[in-house]
């Protein structure tokens, strides 16, 4: 048992200098603890994410939408309790018309049709940290929520309570439009169908380091793929995506690799075996994020 274990060790610590992350993070204890404070002592909360289109249509739910050309958009998750208790009121999911969806706080959505019950938002601002949610909307395109009461600029047509807020993450998710992965807490192009989502922080923390998105031109077709270098090992930098941190920081945290297809289109994955894609090898471990918020 003891040599697996040092097997698996050694594993670890070649696959963390194969991507460019110092040696001695890789020797880093395992602490099962939070990073930051953010995170509520919550057993049941539904994941209220806010996606956007490549059209600028929005949709605000819980349902996890794989529509090509659309994705969470970054700052725009929120926790609701999944069961009520006191201080929280259920919010509906509703729809207007095949392009508008709204939320609303009236069970018979104003009147248009009830889609389901996304969860429970605070009355009144909780203990944990949370944030006042509004809803607001784009005349010609449909509605959306804001944390901020101007709606972004936007129409606001008034309060939906308070919710959970994730204050130093964002989502980060991994997108494929076939010939091509590409992981982004931004925004995607047309074509290009989420597959997994992720929690990323989108600031500096304790041992955390930076993760960039990059991207290659190959056969006249784009490769997008994550490095722990700034120059992207020779390619187009694009930006900085946000940071991972360099040890697993509890049981809600995933490792995350870097792996390439026989085609050279590299991906992300929080499997070791690159979830056995065939001819699929692992490039190495860009280091640990969250792969529960709540």
């Amino acid at each position: 048992m003891l040599k697996r274990k040092l097997a698996g060790v050694a594993l670890a610590v070649a696959g963390l200098m194969s991507v460019g992350l110092p040696a001695d993070a890789a020797t880093t204890a395992v602490a099962d603890q939070a990073p930051s404070a953010d995170s509520p002592n919550a057993t049941a909360v539904n994941y209220l994410v806010r996606y956007v289109s490549y059209k600028g249509t929005h949709r605000v739910t819980t349902a996890k939408i794989t529509y090509p050309g659309m994705w969470p958009e970054r700052g725009g998750l929120w926790g609701l309790y999944a069961t009520q208790v006191a201080n929280t009121q259920p919010l509906y999911e509703c729809r207007n018309n095949a392009a508008d969806f709204f939320v609303s706080l009236k069970s018979n959505c104003e009147g248009k049709s009830r889609i389901s019950t996304l969860g429970y938002t605070f009355k009144s601002k909780p203990t944990q940290v949370a944030v006042q949610l509004y809803r607001c909307l784009v005349p010609g395109k449909g509605h959306f929520v804001s944390g901020q009461r101007n709606c972004e600029g936007r129409t606001y047509e008034g309060t939906i309570g308070w919710a959970l807020y994730p204050s130093n993450y964002v989502t980060f998710s991994r997108f494929n439009n076939g010939p091509d992965h590409w992981e982004t807490s931004y925004g995607v192009s047309a074509g290009y169908k989420r597959e997994y989502t992720w929690y990323l922080p989108h600031v500096k923390l304790a041992r955390t380091v930076p993760l960039y998105s990059c991207k290659s031109n190959g056969g006249g077709k784009y490769d997008h793929f994550l490095s722990r270098q700034s120059n992207c090992e020779g390619k187009t930098k694009v930006k900085v995506e946000g940071y991972l941190y360099t040890y697993k920081a509890g049981s809600t945290f995933s490792p995350l690799y870097r792996c390439i297809l026989t085609n050279g289109d590299r991906y992300a994955s929080t499997s070791s075996a690159c979830e056995k894609a065939p001819g699929a090898k692992r490039e190495g471990l860009l280091g640990y994020l969250r792969h529960k918020m709540w």
